[in-house]
């Protein structure tokens, strides 16, 4: 009988595990929507610099938007964040 009871225990303990694993995967999913929102709140502005500016002033906004970009995705590379929560530049 208390060999039946301890495989009852072990079925229930993978069951935890299942769990676990279901709430990591809830985590990723956060992460998507806001890279999503993010990606969507670009594209709005973009919409509303194609829709209010000049040809000459909607090159030149985009243009600076796409360098500011860059700018920011190489400082975002470059950096090593330390585990205190100061960074260091490479």
């Amino acid at each position: 009988m208390d060999d039946d009871d301890d495989d009852n225990d072990d079925n229930n303990d993978k069951d935890d595990n299942d769990d676990d694993d279901n709430d990591n995967d809830d985590d990723d999913d956060d992460v998507d929507v806001d890279e999503r929102d993010d990606a969507e709140e670009e594209c709005d502005e973009t919409k509303m610099i194609l829709a209010r500016h000049s040809p000459d002033q909607r090159r030149t906004t985009l243009l600076f938007r796409w360098h500011r970009r860059q700018h920011l995705d190489s400082l975002v590379h470059h950096t090593q964040f330390v585990s205190d929560g100061s960074s260091v530049l490479k």
